[in-house]
C-alpha cells in the first residue's frame, strides 16, 4: 500500500505543470550566455530552476522573470544563481534588480554584503578580490525604495538616490548619486529589446534630457539617451516642442540628432510632427531622419525645401509615407 501511494504521488508531481515550472524564466538574450546543466543553448523563455547558474562572456546581457513579477537584468562578465523565488547570489559582474513587493524580503547575496529590499530599483556590482592586490569589491546603487545592507560589522540602511560601497568586508556610509540613470544606463539595450514605454523607461528619458548638453565635448546623457533608442523619443519630442523659438539652440539640435540618428519607424511620426518646427536647422534634421528610415531617399524635398517658408507639400508627401511604412 504504502509503494502504491509513494508511485500516485510521484506520477501526480510529474503531471503537475507547477511542480515542473522554474523559478524564474529567461526574458531577452543578448549575445551568447551559459546557464549551467543546459543541455543546450539557452534562449528566451526557457525555465531557470533553483540552483541555476547564469554566466554572461563580455558583450552579452540577459534578463529574468520572476513568477512574483520582478526582474532580473544581468550586466556582461557577470556570475549569478537563482537561488530561490525571491533570492540571487551575485559571484561577480552587475545586475539590476526591479523588485516588485512580495511575501518576504528580495535578497541579493555575495561574498562580503547582502542587500535586502522589499521594492525597488537596485544595482549591486561584485569585483572579486584579485590575489596579493586589492580585496573584493561591491558597489550598491538605489534608485528607488529603499534598501539594507549587512556587513559584519553593522547594517546600512541606503534609500533611492544613493549609493553605498564596501571594500572586503568594510562597508562605507552612503553617499547621493550623480545620476541613476546615467550611472545604470548599461540596463538600456535590454529596456529597448523589450519595447515598452513605462514609468521606468520614462523616468530615465526625463533625468538624462534633464542634463542633457552640460557637457560640450563626450556628452554621456547623449550616449545613454541613443542607448535608449525610440524609448527616449517621447521626452526628447516634449523637449524640443517646449523650448522652440528659445535660447537653447544646441541642446535642441543635440536632442534632435539623437531621434534622427537612433530612432526606428516607431519614432517616425515624431520626426514628422518636427517638420513643422519654427527653426529650419530642426526641419532639416528631422527631414534627414526621415531620409535614413527611407532608405536615402528625401521624396523630392531637399534641405533648401525646408529653409522656405511653406513646408505642406513635403509634409503630406512624410505623412504619407508614414502611414504606409510605419507600424
Amino acid at each position: 500500500m504504502l509503494a502504491l501511494l509513494a508511485a500516485l504521488v510521484t506520477a501526480g508531481a510529474a503531471g503537475d505543470p507547477e511542480a515542473s515550472r522554474g523559478l524564474a524564466k529567461l526574458a531577452v538574450i543578448q549575445g551568447p550566455i551559459e546557464v549551467a546543466g543546459a543541455a543546450q543553448a539557452p534562449k528566451a523563455g526557457d525555465d531557470v530552476d533553483a540552483g541555476g547558474t547564469i554566466k554572461t562572456p563580455a558583450g552579452s546581457r540577459a534578463s529574468l522573470d520572476f513568477a512574483d513579477g520582478s526582474e532580473l537584468r544581468i550586466s556582461e562578465n557577470t556570475e549569478v544563481t537563482v537561488v530561490g523565488p525571491r533570492k540571487v547570489d551575485l559571484k561577480k559582474g552587475k545586475v539590476f534588480l526591479k523588485i516588485v513587493k512580495g511575501p518576504e524580503r528580495f535578497e541579493i547575496a555575495s561574498e562580503h554584503m547582502p542587500v535586502f529590499a522589499d521594492v525597488g530599483l537596485i544595482e549591486v556590482e561584485v569585483v572579486p578580490k584579485v590575489p596579493n592586490e586589492e580585496p573584493a569589491r561591491t558597489f550598491i546603487r538605489v534608485l528607488e525604495g529603499v534598501a539594507k545592507v549587512a556587513s559584519k560589522k553593522f547594517t546600512a540602511v541606503v534609500h533611492a538616490g544613493f549609493h553605498i560601497t564596501g571594500l572586503g568586508s568594510q562597508l562605507n556610509t552612503p553617499n547621493p548619486l550623480r545620476n541613476g540613470s546615467l550611472e545604470t544606463a548599461w540596463i538600456h539595450p535590454l529596456l529597448q529589446e523589450r519595447g515598452r514605454t513605462d514609468d521606468e523607461s520614462t523616468t530615465r528619458a526625463m533625468e538624462l534630457v534633464q542634463i542633457l548638453g552640460r557637457e560640450t565635448a563626450n556628452d554621456p546623457a547623449e550616449a545613454a539617451l541613443r542607448s535608449l533608442g525610440d524609448l527616449s523619443t517621447a521626452e526628447l519630442l516634449r523637449f524640443l516642442n517646449r523650448s522652440a523659438g528659445g535660447a537653447q539652440a544646441e541642446r535642441r539640435g543635440l536632442a534632435i540628432r539623437i531621434i534622427a540618428e537612433s530612432g526606428t519607424l516607431k519614432s517616425a511620426p515624431a520626426l514628422v510632427s518636427l517638420l513643422r518646427d519654427p527653426e529650419p536647422e530642426i526641419r532639416i534634421a528631422a527631414a534627414h531622419g526621415l531620409g535614413r528610415l527611407a532608405g536615402g531617399k528625401d521624396l523630392g524635398f531637399n534641405d533648401q525645401f525646408w529653409k522656405g517658408e511653406t513646408w505642406d507639400a513635403g509634409l503630406k508627401a512624410w505623412e504619407d509615407w508614414v502611414k504606409q511604412n510605419a507600424k
